[in-house]
């Protein structure tokens, strides 16, 4: 029987796959290019030193890692126990917590930043952009900083494909103006917007953004 694309990341054997191979992406994104880094920075600069940071989709923690490795306290959720375990036992200092990305359960105004980055946002549909960014601007402070990265298309489209570490995945493109419009109806100031090619040449762009709570 053919893997359900939406219960693909809840599977040990490709958890493990996954994090052997984002370990070894220094740039945090398989086929990012300098962009990103810069764009990592940007949302740096406007989180206050020491900051609490909410990573949403975390994953198996190895942003959460860098985050750390860069003085900001972290809290990581995803819905995947396959990936949390593993990112408990790669970044023990951090805390992780099962959740829904698309309803938060922290209290209002407790973040000073959240980001979405290795994939996360393919996995919301674009009626679900204005519920997501909702929840990111609820738990973020006044002024408080987002940064997402996500695939970038002309038109809004859906597709399902081969993932990287093996298996399938549904995957959703978004349009600036898809992201553009759901994330000012929630509150969330666009700060900077930039979308560069994949450098391994797999044919779609890349998109980041980073936004600040009003």
């Amino acid at each position: 029987m053919e893997e359900d694309p939406e219960l693909h990341y809840f599977s040990p054997e490709i958890a493990e796959a996954y994090d052997k191979m984002w370990s070894n992406v220094k740039s945090h994104g398989s086929g990012a290019g300098k962009t990103i880094k810069d764009s990592y920075e940007r949302f740096f600069s406007m989180v206050p030193k020491g900051g609490l940071i909410l990573d949403v989709g975390c994953g198996t923690g190895f942003v959460d890692k860098y985050l750390a490795g860069r003085g900001f306290d972290v809290v990581g959720v995803d819905y995947s126990d396959a990936m949390l375990d593993i990112a408990r036992r790669n970044v023990p200092d951090c805390e992780f917590r099962k959740m829904d990305i698309r309803k938060l359960e922290f209290e209002d105004h407790a973040f000073d930043g959240v980001l979405a980055v290795g994939g996360v946002l393919v996995h919301i549909g674009p009626e679900e952009l204005g519920p997501l960014f909702s929840g990111f601007a609820r738990v973020l402070k006044s002024g408080g900083a987002v940064f997402v990265a996500t695939r970038a298309s002309d038109q809004p489209r859906v597709a399902v494909e081969s993932a990287t570490e093996g298996g399938r995945i549904r995957v959703n493109y978004h349009t600036k103006g898809e992201i553009e419009v759901s994330m000012l109806g929630c509150g969330l100031s666009i700060v900077s917007y930039v979308e560069e090619p994949d450098v391994v040449g797999r044919p779609f762009r890349y998109m980041y953004v980073n936004a600040k709570k009003i």
